[in-house]
């Protein structure tokens, strides 16, 4: 792993630096390379020394929760921080370093616009910052599903612009309307190979249609800003962040065609996983990035990623424990690789679902990819307790006595999930399935 290997385990907090001789420190060496030695070298210094590093150079740090009311609900789920105490979801994320929280919204009533604007008014009023994922479809969206929204009028190319531009215009008008404002919106999720399909999609490098359906969304921003929402940071958010060539191939075809300009576009978005094809290194998620930064000089984002601690049957991208002590070392790498980005242009991360209970294994053929340790023994109580990876955001902190080993679920190994059978599981079948026994040690991924 090279520059990659983050040594990130930290002494007790008692061992400190003191606080005005780092910031002296910092002061005198402000280059984005000094930022990323000071994480390293100073690593011994404990939680100060991480605080400082994170103000020479902020990131936005969030987690993906869109799940978490319907976890309490459905799934009984009651959750505890590292040393057992039962406190919300939110809280024990924001204890550990989290500021922002991204959410999903369908088209559909799962997690439709009543749903995700009463969990956006949850979290935004204990201050975090909000980032809403439009998937513009009534299910999951990702590259292999983008289906068009039953309702939404598919006639032609235009009828369904402006389908898109009233959607997103009604929507941000009602998210003010309930006391939220928006940090980022992402037009469209993990949209590489277009949205709204079949008429969106993008074929034989013919990129107008979503094109058009595209910047009638961004249209759709305008028009609600002008009635009074204040504007949010406008993304577009494509899969496999690690893959240049694509990455590349998109935004020249996107910004060659004309509708869309990189006028429109605030920031760019994009999901980095390790277990669905090894080349996704983070030395291929760098050069991908930078690519990107010299290119079109906008904020850039890793809007989805997870790492896990029961992964049996994938050979990972990399050799990071298996182990929630590997979740914080590859959080940690990612967030090296932002912060070593030309001009600064490295601007945030989100963990995706790190409290999706019912479905530990993410999409991913990982037996977990969650936050936390899960016991099902008391339903209609389940007792979901935190790893001591829910401080990746707050440098590892916290982190020097192991979590004790707590029942979690496991999901049969197979390939990779299709996200519309997600939210199918059901207690009676968690039940039947196998567990493991989940400590904070695990096994390093052997390649």
């Amino acid at each position: 792993m090279g520059k990659h290997n983050t040594a990130r385990s930290l002494i007790p907090t008692s061992m400190v630096v003191h606080s005005d001789v780092l910031t002296s420190f910092a002061a005198f060496w402000s280059s984005e390379l000094t930022v990323m030695l000071l994480r390293r070298t100073l690593l011994w210094a404990g939680a100060s020394t991480v605080a400082l590093v994170n103000r020479v150079h902020a990131l936005t740090k969030g987690h993906d929760l869109s799940s978490a009311p319907r976890m309490e609900t459905e799934q009984g789920a009651i959750w505890y921080n590292t040393a057992g105490k039962e406190m919300a979801i939110e809280d024990i994320l924001g204890e550990g370093g989290m500021d922002s929280v991204r959410l999903r919204l369908w088209t559909g009533e799962e997690y439709g616009l009543n749903y995700t604007l009463s969990l956006a008014q949850r979290y935004s009023k204990k201050g975090y910052k909000i980032f809403l994922d439009l998937h513009f479809s009534d299910t999951w969206a990702q590259p292999s599903d983008q289906h068009t929204p039953s309702a939404w009028d598919n006639s032609s190319v235009e009828t369904l612009a402006t389908a898109c531009r009233d959607h997103v215009s009604s929507t941000l008008k009602a998210f003010t309307d309930g006391g939220v404002e928006l940090d980022i919106l992402s037009i469209g999720n993990e949209i590489t190979d277009g949205f709204l399909y079949p008429t969106g999609k993008i074929s034989n490098d013919d990129f107008g249609p979503f094109a058009k359906l595209w910047k009638a969304a961004r249209q759709g921003v305008a028009d609600a800003v002008s009635a009074g929402t204040k504007q949010p940071k406008v993304m577009i958010h494509l899969d496999n962040g690690w893959k240049s060539e694509t990455v590349s191939w998109f935004f020249k075809g996107l910004f060659a065609e004309g509708t869309v300009t990189t006028d429109d576009v605030d920031a760019f978005g994009f999901s980095f996983y390790p277990y669905y094809n090894v080349n996704a290194t983070l030395d291929a998620l760098t050069s991908s990035l930078t690519q990107m930064a010299n290119t079109y000089n906008k904020p850039i984002y890793v809007a989805e990623t997870d790492w896990p601690t029961n992964c049996t049957t994938v050979t990972l991208s990399e050799k990071y424990p298996v182990s929630a002590r590997g979740q914080r070392e590859w959080v940690m790498a990612v967030m090296d690789v932002l912060e070593g980005l030309p001009n600064g242009l490295g601007a945030g991360i989100f963990y995706w679902e790190p409290g999706y209970i019912s479905v530990p294994g993410l999409g991913s053929a990982c037996g977990s990819n969650l936050l936390f340790s899960v016991n099902w023994d008391n339903w209609p109580d389940t007792y979901a307790k935190a790893l001591s990876s829910i401080y990746m955001f707050a440098g590892g902190r916290n982190t020097s006595t192991p979590i004790a080993a707590s029942t979690t679920t496991t999901v049969s190994p197979q390939t990779q999930i299709n996200l519309s059978q997600l939210d199918q599981s059901s207690r009676s079948k968690q039940s039947e399935e196998s567990s493991t026994q989940q400590t904070d040690g695990g096994s390093v991924q052997q390649h």
